[in-house]
């Protein structure tokens, strides 16, 4: 082969071998995102599933004669810290007390 057909050859060799990396490079890409799409439909499902038990229980408290707000009320302030939870209490009290003087029944 002449220098030209050399260069020519060489020139459409790297061509082709960045073509491939890009390809290769956008298969790799595809595969994550599809597996990081998976993933997320399946965690997505599996929060349904949760709900769905959270649900029945619920449903089981209320048919027991529990009132579901204040059991939903408790499991959301057990959460809270406790030296939080005290001062969101003492906050609330002192609201309270500021609501009850200002109204007359």
């Amino acid at each position: 082969m002449a220098k030209a057909e050399n260069y020519e050859y060489l020139e459409s060799t790297e061509i082709s071998f960045r073509n491939i990396s890009y390809l290769v490079g956008i298969n790799i890409m595809d595969n994550d995102l599809k597996q990081i799409i998976l993933r997320l439909e399946k965690l997505d499902e599996d929060k349904q599933d949760v709900q769905e038990d959270i649900n029945e229980v619920l449903k089981e408290a209320k048919s027991k004669g529990y009132d579901i707000k204040i059991i939903q009320m408790l499991i959301k302030e057990r959460k809270i810290e406790v030296n939080k939870l005290e001062e969101q209490q003492s906050l609330l009290e002192t609201y309270r007390a500021v609501v009850a003087k200002g109204v007359s029944h």
